[in-house]
């Protein structure tokens, strides 16, 4: 369907608002004519509410108005004299009259002779006006052929006839641009637009005006404000404090689909289900965004099941007034006057949407990221940028050759004396996130349920006597957002506090350092107290995707063997949290020097063999850990 000619049937098939003495159409048209009369005075009693009818009778459907009750008939086709109906209604005795006077409802005359001509021509009753399938109506003959000039011309000057009414004349042409800017666009015409205009006197210039305002980015914005309306987008939440949500991406689907002219059927299917489309693209699932449309609340003590049961009645609601062109609501309670929906169909209707995986209530998931163009294209200029710097970093080199060796010599006997023992905690939990699993490698893996914003980690390990320091190495991974090692969408995390509590008493911790600090979120800052400061912690930003470790040092050694709670504050918010990470333990007396190399486990093994004994692997491991932290490739690493 056209998004440019959706308003030409509403107008041409808008219901006629008859003056009591106006002549009675030509062909009475149940829906037209009859329905509204019957929906008003009669369904009360007759109509499809069982626990309200009277006598049995029902007039909404054909086959009750023609059903044979007690030998007489409300209606029969084409004989006014044997339908009970056309006898009650004109009846003046108060027991027999309809509708009964102490309904407080009474037809007119105009009404009466409605019903009269309609039963005369057969009671034709016609399905619901939005089940009827359009057909092209048949051209009128034109008898005013300055006035049209297009078949719609002839639609519009049958119907003036049919109302006796006559057409004006022409606008000016300062009116006529001013009205079409103003109806396609939203926006009046600027004075130059209107002097070309006006000095336009070709014969196609409104046809070329039209096309102009179509191609106008306006002519979207200003269509989708009624779509819109229908499908109560909103920048806010709705309940409670009103907060904002970003769900402007949709408001600007809508609008490109206007300016597209996209085709209706892909229209529908994409807000209702594009992201269940094979392949589907970001757009689509942009559209998809419209089952997301509804109120919700941050309020405490907000009961989940009853936001869930609004947004199943607000859902149909919507969906019956957007595409289904009926009211869906009155049938959440009972079946619907005269709008073929039940109540068993509301329900069943909410049902199709019942697998939308989101929250009721709080705070609801951003999403995806939908950059605009330009963010895109800037985006796309950087990440070709970062290829090529990377391929700069990763380039061989002589001099780095060289320096590297120097560096493996001049640590190799740190690789060979400080031994890190991995520890596998005996017990490991949180206080949001579903569950932390402890594989056999020791690396703890974040599996959690919704999206929990901000965490604490608590992991019971074994600590040997004599024990100085603790290494929490923060791992990548596949499975994480820009491989890790945090859950945000960056790949970052923020740890604001770590301590170690044994007997429910805090360990004395000495010293901190990390092998890679994130500007303004040092290593230091997990030890200051200050657990719920979203500015505090630390956080490795710019090294996302890698790995980075943490080294902490106690105050004293342990003097015997203990069970220790380590905690992991992470309150960042926004899902800065740890998604996978490993932790050891030393006995070496400076556990903060390893910090300086930066050196893993499998690393650390690595250095202590010869070059000539490595696996291929560890040497590509080697030189990509030393290029991380090499002196003269700082600026490149910087850039």
């Amino acid at each position: 369907m056209n998004f440019r000619l959706l308003i030409l049937p509403m107008l041409l098939a808008a219901p006629l608002v008859w003056a009591e003495d106006a002549a009675l159409p030509d062909k009475i048209e149940f829906n037209r004519d009859v329905r509204p009369i019957l929906s008003d005075t009669c369904f009360k009693c007759h109509g499809p509410d069982k626990k309200h009818r009277e006598a049995d009778r029902r007039l909404d459907t054909r086959d009750g108005a023609l059903a044979e009750h007690d030998g007489v008939r409300a209606i029969v086709p084409g004989k006014l004299a044997e339908s009970e109906a056309h006898v009650r209604i004109r009846s003046t005795d108060a027991d027999e009259q309809m509708p009964p006077p102490k309904s407080g409802k009474k037809l007119t005359a105009r009404q009466i002779a409605i019903l009269d001509k309609w039963i005369g021509q057969g009671a034709e009753y016609q399905p619901h006006w939005s089940y009827i399938v359009p057909v092209r109506p048949a051209v009128p003959p034109a008898d005013d052929a300055a006035f049209v000039k297009n078949p719609i011309d002839a639609l519009v000057l049958a119907r003036q006839r049919e109302l006796g009414l006559a057409h004006v004349t022409e606008a000016d042409r300062v009116t006529l641009i001013r009205r079409v800017s103003l109806d396609l666009t939203g926006l009046p015409p600027t004075p130059a637009e209107v002097d070309a205009f006006v000095a336009d006197q070709a014969a196609d210039a409104y046809p070329r005006l039209i096309e102009r305002l179509l191609a106008s980015p306006a002519y979207g914005e200003r269509m989708a404000i009624g779509w819109l309306d229908l499908v109560r987008y909103a920048d806010t939440v709705g309940y409670h404090s009103d907060t904002p949500r970003n769900v402007w991406p949709y408001r600007d689907y809508v609008i490109r689909a206007f300016n597209d002219n996209l085709p209706f059927d892909r229209f529908t299917i994409e807000q209702l289900a594009g992201d269940l489309l094979p392949g589907s693209t970001r757009e689509q699932k942009i559209a998809s965004a419209y089952n997301r449309l509804l109120l919700t609340t941050e309020e405490g003590g907000a009961q989940p099941k009853d936001y869930e049961a609004r947004a199943v009645t607000d859902r149909v609601r919507s969906i019956g007034t957007t595409w289904l062109a009926q009211t869906t609501g009155c049938c959440q309670c009972h079946d619907h006057k005269f709008d073929p929906i039940l109540t068993r169909d509301f329900y069943r209707l909410g049902a199709f949407f019942a697998d939308i995986k989101e929250s009721a209530i709080g705070k609801r998931e951003e999403g995806m990221a939908v950059p605009t163009p330009e963010m895109e294209a800037k985006s796309k200029t950087l990440a070709d940028e970062v290829t090529a710097l990377q391929a700069r970093l990763a380039a061989p080199s002589p001099e780095i050759d060289a320096a590297q060796e120097a560096w493996e010599k001049a640590n190799a006997d740190d690789a060979e004396g400080a031994a890190w023992t991995l520890l596998h905690p005996a017990k490991a939990s949180a206080d949001k996130a579903s569950l932390l699993i402890v594989r056999a490698d020791g690396t703890v893996k974040v599996e959690v349920a919704g999206s929990p914003a901000e965490d604490t980690y608590m992991l019971t390990v074994a600590l040997p006597r004599g024990t100085t320091g603790l290494r929490l190495e923060a791992l990548p991974s596949e499975s994480l957002p820009a491989k890790g090692p945090g859950r945000s969408s960056g790949g970052n995390f923020v740890l604001t506090q770590f301590y170690l509590e044994r007997d429910s008493q805090r360990l004395a911790l000495a010293a901190v350092r990390a092998t890679y600090e994130q500007s303004g979120y040092p290593a230091q800052n997990v030890l200051n107290g200050k657990t719920y400061e979203k500015s505090n912690g630390w956080a490795v930003q710019g090294r996302t995707g890698l790995e980075s470790a943490l080294f902490v040092q106690l105050a004293a050694p342990l003097e015997a063997d203990s069970s220790v709670v380590v905690w992991l504050h992470q309150h960042y918010g926004d899902n800065h949290t740890l998604g996978k990470f490993r932790l050891s333990a030393t006995s070496a007396p400076e556990p903060l020097h390893a910090a300086e190399a930066g050196l893993s486990p499998e690393l650390r093994a690595a250095l202590r063999l010869p070059r000539a004994q490595r696996t291929p692997e560890q040497m590509r491991d080697l030189s990509a850990h030393y290029r991380s932290i090499a002196p003269a490739l700082a600026p490149l690493r910087r850039e």
